[in-house]
């Protein structure tokens, strides 16, 4: 890695080189919407997380989410080393990206973004910018009254993300998802809801909430 880069409150958004991280020097941060034009969170709003990707000519793009239920994301193409970030809160084909984003990740040339349900609600974007609605609300046991906390991508066109405590894939970089598996102990008990997936040396993990 070149630069590390971090978001947090208030819109607040951290960055610093590889080599000044070694060196034990300080992150430079920065407001991502000072001087921006709308849309945009107001300075209140944090952020929730943030992923780094390729845009649709393979040039790199950084997209965040944010607590707010009017603009859910942002982008900001290249290096994130100033402001401002572009705010996105319409659909590609017309109507808004409601509700707030909790997860967000890039593999194989596609962004999937998930997070509050109100469908449920998944989004897909070829190029970080331009966000498409995926419908999810009915696939098997999906519950439309509960969020999605958790998404891993192998990289190569297959997706999972988890809710509650099942696990739901997709082998065409999120265009079609299918129940995989449903979660249980070793006492054939649900052990709790799932907040983290990662996938790892062809194995793919789950965190469950104590």
């Amino acid at each position: 890695a070149s630069y590390w880069f971090a978001v947090g409150d208030d819109r607040r958004v951290g960055y610093i080189t590889d080599a000044d991280l070694k060196a034990g020097n300080d992150w430079t941060d920065y407001d991502a919407f000072a001087g921006g034009s709308s849309p945009n969170p107001s300075s209140g709003n944090d952020h929730i997380s943030v992923a780094y990707g390729k845009d649709e000519n393979g040039d790199e793009i950084w997209v965040a989410t944010y607590a707010s239920d009017a603009v859910e994301l942002a982008y900001k193409e290249g290096i994130p080393s100033s402001g401002p970030w572009t705010g996105v809160n319409a659909l590609e084909g017309g109507g808004n990206l409601t509700g707030r984003r909790f997860q967000i990740q890039w593999g194989n040339d596609v962004w999937i973004a998930v997070g509050k349900v109100g469908g449920p609600d998944l989004f897909r974007s070829v190029n970080g910018k331009d966000w498409n609605h995926v419908d999810i609300g009915s696939v098997s046991n999906v519950n439309t009254n509960d969020a999605i906390y958790s998404l891993a991508s192998n990289g190569t066109g297959t997706w999972w993300f988890a809710q509650e405590n099942r696990i739901y894939q997709s082998t065409n970089d999120g265009q079609a998802w299918s129940l995989l598996h449903t979660l249980v102990d070793s006492s054939n008990a649900n052990p709790g809801d799932i907040r983290v997936l990662e996938f790892t040396n062809s194995t793919l993990f789950a965190g469950v909430e104590g």
